[in-house]
Protein backbone atom coordinates (compact mmCIF):
# COMPACT_ATOMS: atom_id res chain seq x y z
CA UNK A 1 0.00 0.00 0.00
CA UNK A 2 2.81 2.69 1.12
CA UNK A 3 6.58 1.79 0.66
CA UNK A 4 9.12 4.58 1.90
CA UNK A 5 12.64 4.26 1.67
CA UNK A 6 15.52 6.42 2.95
CA UNK A 7 12.98 9.55 2.74
CA UNK A 8 14.73 13.26 3.39
CA UNK A 9 13.52 16.66 3.19
CA UNK A 10 14.58 19.64 3.83
CA UNK A 11 12.83 23.27 3.56
CA UNK A 12 15.39 26.27 2.95
CA UNK A 13 15.31 29.02 6.37
CA UNK A 14 16.48 32.03 6.86
CA UNK A 15 19.59 30.89 8.60
CA UNK A 16 20.16 27.88 6.19
CA UNK A 17 17.92 24.55 5.86
CA UNK A 18 15.56 23.03 8.29
CA UNK A 19 15.25 19.07 8.41
CA UNK A 20 11.73 17.97 8.30
CA UNK A 21 12.56 14.36 6.99
CA UNK A 22 15.17 12.72 8.04
CA UNK A 23 16.06 8.94 6.39
CA UNK A 24 12.63 7.81 6.67
CA UNK A 25 12.12 3.93 5.93
CA UNK A 26 8.03 2.88 6.43
CA UNK A 27 6.04 0.09 5.01
CA UNK A 28 1.68 0.15 5.39
CA UNK A 29 -0.01 -2.93 4.59
CA UNK A 30 -3.39 -3.03 2.85
CA UNK A 31 -6.17 -2.68 5.28
CA UNK A 32 -3.80 -1.76 8.22
CA UNK A 33 -4.43 1.65 10.45
CA UNK A 34 -1.35 2.97 11.07
CA UNK A 35 -0.29 5.85 13.20
CA UNK A 36 2.27 8.44 13.56
CA UNK A 37 3.21 9.95 16.90
CA UNK A 38 5.02 13.16 17.52
CA UNK A 39 4.88 16.68 19.09
CA UNK A 40 4.39 19.78 16.65
CA UNK A 41 7.48 19.95 14.21
CA UNK A 42 8.20 16.70 14.28
CA UNK A 43 7.56 15.78 10.41
CA UNK A 44 3.99 14.62 10.43
CA UNK A 45 2.53 16.77 8.20
CA UNK A 46 5.13 17.07 5.71
CA UNK A 47 5.23 12.98 5.63
CA UNK A 48 1.32 12.92 5.42
CA UNK A 49 1.64 16.13 2.19
CA UNK A 50 4.36 14.00 0.79
CA UNK A 51 2.29 10.48 0.77
CA UNK A 52 -0.65 12.59 -1.52
CA UNK A 53 1.85 14.01 -3.79
CA UNK A 54 1.64 18.01 -2.76
CA UNK A 55 5.44 17.88 -1.59
CA UNK A 56 8.34 16.14 -3.07
CA UNK A 57 11.00 14.49 -1.38
CA UNK A 58 15.27 15.41 -1.44
CA UNK A 59 15.81 11.71 -1.74
CA UNK A 60 14.46 8.28 -1.26
CA UNK A 61 12.08 6.57 -2.70
CA UNK A 62 8.67 6.37 -2.50
CA UNK A 63 5.23 4.47 -3.63
CA UNK A 64 1.80 4.73 -2.80
CA UNK A 65 -0.80 2.26 -4.45
CA UNK A 66 1.78 0.92 -6.70
CA UNK A 67 2.98 4.07 -8.27
CA UNK A 68 4.32 7.66 -7.59
CA UNK A 69 2.20 10.27 -5.82
CA UNK A 70 0.84 12.84 -8.08
CA UNK A 71 -1.91 15.01 -7.55
CA UNK A 72 -2.81 15.38 -11.83
CA UNK A 73 -3.35 11.64 -11.99
CA UNK A 74 -7.09 11.17 -11.16
CA UNK A 75 -7.08 7.62 -10.33
CA UNK A 76 -4.55 8.33 -7.62
CA UNK A 77 -6.66 11.53 -6.44
CA UNK A 78 -9.84 9.16 -6.36
CA UNK A 79 -8.30 6.91 -4.77
CA UNK A 80 -6.75 8.73 -1.85
CA UNK A 81 -9.34 10.54 0.97
CA UNK A 82 -7.34 13.18 2.52
CA UNK A 83 -8.41 15.18 5.33
CA UNK A 84 -5.86 17.65 6.51
CA UNK A 85 -5.43 20.15 9.51
CA UNK A 86 -6.77 22.97 7.56
CA UNK A 87 -10.01 22.44 7.06
CA UNK A 88 -11.60 22.83 3.43
CA UNK A 89 -14.88 23.25 4.02
CA UNK A 90 -17.09 26.15 2.40
CA UNK A 91 -18.47 27.55 5.93
CA UNK A 92 -21.16 29.27 4.29
CA UNK A 93 -22.57 26.22 2.14
CA UNK A 94 -24.86 23.45 4.63
CA UNK A 95 -23.53 20.18 5.50
CA UNK A 96 -25.35 19.03 2.41
CA UNK A 97 -24.56 21.26 -0.10
CA UNK A 98 -20.94 21.10 0.99
CA UNK A 99 -21.41 16.65 0.42
CA UNK A 100 -22.85 17.76 -2.98
CA UNK A 101 -19.68 19.59 -4.10
CA UNK A 102 -17.15 17.68 -2.97
CA UNK A 103 -18.87 14.67 -4.31
CA UNK A 104 -19.35 16.19 -7.81
CA UNK A 105 -15.62 17.52 -7.76
CA UNK A 106 -14.36 13.99 -6.73
CA UNK A 107 -17.04 11.81 -9.10
CA UNK A 108 -18.66 10.24 -6.08
CA UNK A 109 -19.95 6.74 -7.10
CA UNK A 110 -22.77 5.17 -4.81
CA UNK A 111 -23.43 1.72 -4.44
CA UNK A 112 -25.42 0.42 -7.12
CA UNK A 113 -28.94 0.05 -5.20
CA UNK A 114 -28.43 3.60 -3.46
CA UNK A 115 -29.01 7.13 -5.59
CA UNK A 116 -26.68 9.67 -4.57
CA UNK A 117 -29.06 11.91 -2.54
CA UNK A 118 -29.45 8.70 -0.18
CA UNK A 119 -25.40 7.72 -0.72
CA UNK A 120 -24.38 11.47 0.88
CA UNK A 121 -27.20 10.98 3.80
CA UNK A 122 -25.60 7.44 4.42
CA UNK A 123 -22.56 9.18 5.22
CA UNK A 124 -23.81 12.27 6.68
CA UNK A 125 -26.04 9.45 9.27
CA UNK A 126 -22.09 7.65 9.42
CA UNK A 127 -20.49 10.60 10.65
CA UNK A 128 -23.55 11.46 13.30
CA UNK A 129 -24.48 14.72 11.71
CA UNK A 130 -27.92 13.41 10.90
CA UNK A 131 -30.09 16.20 11.96
CA UNK A 132 -27.90 19.25 10.80
CA UNK A 133 -28.03 18.53 7.09
CA UNK A 134 -28.99 22.44 6.73
CA UNK A 135 -26.83 24.21 9.09
CA UNK A 136 -24.10 26.45 7.11
CA UNK A 137 -20.60 24.21 8.10
CA UNK A 138 -19.54 27.71 9.88
CA UNK A 139 -21.71 27.32 12.31
CA UNK A 140 -21.06 24.09 13.47
CA UNK A 141 -19.05 23.30 17.04
CA UNK A 142 -15.62 21.95 16.36
CA UNK A 143 -16.23 18.44 16.27
CA UNK A 144 -18.94 18.46 14.06
CA UNK A 145 -16.68 20.30 11.50
CA UNK A 146 -14.37 17.64 11.88
CA UNK A 147 -16.84 14.92 11.04
CA UNK A 148 -17.95 16.96 8.29
CA UNK A 149 -14.47 16.84 6.92
CA UNK A 150 -13.84 13.04 7.17
CA UNK A 151 -17.69 12.62 5.86
CA UNK A 152 -15.80 14.44 2.35
CA UNK A 153 -13.02 12.42 2.87
CA UNK A 154 -14.88 9.44 2.73
CA UNK A 155 -17.40 11.10 -0.56
CA UNK A 156 -15.44 8.42 -2.92
CA UNK A 157 -14.84 5.49 -1.08
CA UNK A 158 -11.48 5.92 -0.94
CA UNK A 159 -8.49 2.88 -0.74
CA UNK A 160 -6.04 4.60 1.42
CA UNK A 161 -7.93 7.25 3.82
CA UNK A 162 -4.73 9.82 5.32
CA UNK A 163 -6.16 11.54 8.25
CA UNK A 164 -3.76 14.84 9.51
CA UNK A 165 -4.34 15.06 13.24
CA UNK A 166 -7.94 14.72 12.81
CA UNK A 167 -9.09 15.18 16.33
CA UNK A 168 -7.01 18.23 17.38
CA UNK A 169 -8.78 20.68 19.32
CA UNK A 170 -11.86 18.31 19.77
CA UNK A 171 -13.63 17.10 22.92
CA UNK A 172 -12.65 14.00 23.94
CA UNK A 173 -17.02 12.70 23.10
CA UNK A 174 -16.39 13.42 19.69
CA UNK A 175 -12.82 12.25 19.31
CA UNK A 176 -14.22 9.04 20.47
CA UNK A 177 -17.34 9.33 17.82
CA UNK A 178 -14.53 10.31 14.86
CA UNK A 179 -12.49 6.93 15.69
CA UNK A 180 -15.66 4.52 15.87
CA UNK A 181 -16.72 5.83 12.34
CA UNK A 182 -12.72 5.71 11.06
CA UNK A 183 -12.82 2.10 12.74
CA UNK A 184 -16.29 0.67 11.68
CA UNK A 185 -15.19 1.99 7.62
CA UNK A 186 -11.79 0.30 7.84
CA UNK A 187 -13.36 -2.56 9.09
CA UNK A 188 -15.91 -3.08 6.35
CA UNK A 189 -12.76 -3.23 3.88
CA UNK A 190 -11.25 -2.35 1.22
CA UNK A 191 -9.47 1.13 3.01
CA UNK A 192 -6.26 1.59 4.36
CA UNK A 193 -6.31 4.37 7.42
CA UNK A 194 -2.94 6.49 8.00
CA UNK A 195 -3.21 9.08 10.84
CA UNK A 196 -0.73 12.04 12.69
CA UNK A 197 -1.21 12.34 16.38
CA UNK A 198 0.10 14.24 19.42
CA UNK A 199 -2.01 12.10 21.47
CA UNK A 200 -0.61 9.08 22.78
CA UNK A 201 -4.10 7.73 23.98
CA UNK A 202 -5.20 8.21 20.08
CA UNK A 203 -2.30 6.30 19.27
CA UNK A 204 -3.33 2.98 20.57
CA UNK A 205 -6.96 3.00 17.91
CA UNK A 206 -3.49 1.67 15.30
CA UNK A 207 -2.16 -1.26 14.84
CA UNK A 208 0.82 0.02 14.26
CA UNK A 209 2.70 2.78 15.06
CA UNK A 210 5.57 5.07 14.45
CA UNK A 211 7.21 7.83 16.94
CA UNK A 212 8.80 10.84 15.25
CA UNK A 213 10.98 13.83 16.80
CA UNK A 214 12.77 16.06 14.61
CA UNK A 215 11.98 14.23 11.21
CA UNK A 216 13.45 10.92 12.59
CA UNK A 217 11.66 7.76 12.96
CA UNK A 218 11.90 6.64 16.30
CA UNK A 219 10.54 2.83 17.02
Amino acid sequence: MIELKHISKTFPTADGVFQALDDINLTIRDGDIFGIVGMSGAGKSTLMQMICGLVGQDSGSLSVLGRTPDPDDADFVNAVGYMPQTLGLYKDLSVMENMKLFGALRGAKPPEDMTIEAYYASLIALTGLEGFEGRPAGKLSGGMKQKLALAVALVRAPALLLLDEPTVGVDPLSRRELWAVIRRMVGQGGTTCFFSTAYLEEAESADWVLCMSEGRAKR
